[in-house]
């Protein structure tokens, strides 16, 4: 009897008063939009990034531009002119013929457009008579020999580490011009400027001969030693794919 009430007065709550016994149902709220604190914060962190990836930006465009100039443009170095293993070199070069004359030497990169310049000049005007003239060209280049001889000039082939190891020497095309007595009295660039149109070679010599004093033109080309063309290049723009040096 019990329970038939219970099932009774339980059908008999209608639907309204059904709803009224559910526990009340909270509101549903907007999303709360971020404090403009924390908006103005954000933008301020992109545009701090966007000012950071410029100013890398452009300290890395200046590094490559003064990597390209410092590879083109810098006064190249050499030894001096007592450098023993230079002048042991330059000694070994000599023959008996060359005792009492001036010796002329060359030398010249097959990898350097400088110095392909200078060899373009050598070869028009030829080797000189009233001196010795040796051409030392530093990489094989079949053609770039025999344009040499041809022209009358000596020549020593090597390849790019032994110039360092032979020579002392790093850089071309540079101008060495010794005394009878086998003393270097010139050594230095053959122009003013970078691939000048002025090559002074055959003015130094004469100018040498006369027993007048020469003023010691820059050394302006290419390097030859790795060591030198990694601290003129360090990314690599200008002597990427060369061979060791």
């Amino acid at each position: 009897m019990h329970r038939k009430q219970f099932r009774l007065k339980n059908s008999e709550v209608s639907t309204d008063e059904r709803l009224d016994l559910l526990p009340p149902m909270s509101p549903m709220k907007e999303p709360e939009a971020a404090p403009a604190s924390e908006t103005d914060s954000a933008e301020m962190r992109r545009r701090r990034a966007a000012r950071i990836a410029l100013a890398l930006w452009g300290l890395l465009a200046f590094a490559v531009t003064g990597s390209l100039a410092s590879a083109h443009e810098y006064t190249l170095p050499h030894p001096e002119r007592d450098d023993h293993r230079l002048n042991a070199a330059l000694a070994a070069q000599r023959s008996a013929a060359d005792s009492d004359r001036f010796t002329v030497t060359h030398v010249m990169y097959a990898a350097c457009s400088c110095s392909q310049s200078i060899i373009d000049h050598l070869e028009k005007r030829g080797a000189r008579k009233d001196v010795a003239e040796l051409v030392v060209l530093v990489g094989r280049d079949a053609e770039l020999s025999a344009r040499i001889t041809r022209a009358g000039y000596r020549l020593d082939n090597i390849e790019p580490p032994t110039l360092q190891r032979k020579y002392g020497l790093e850089a071309a095309p540079l101008l060495i011009i010794a005394d009878a007595r086998g003393q270097i009295a010139y050594m230095g660039g053959y122009t003013k400027q970078k691939q000048g149109l002025d090559i002074r070679d055959s003015a130094l010599i004469d100018e040498l001969l006369a027993g007048k004093h020469t003023i010691e033109l820059p050394l302006l080309g290419c390097a030859v030693s790795r060591a030198l063309q990694r601290l003129l290049d360090p990314f690599g723009l200008k002597y990427a794919g060369e061979g060791p040096g």
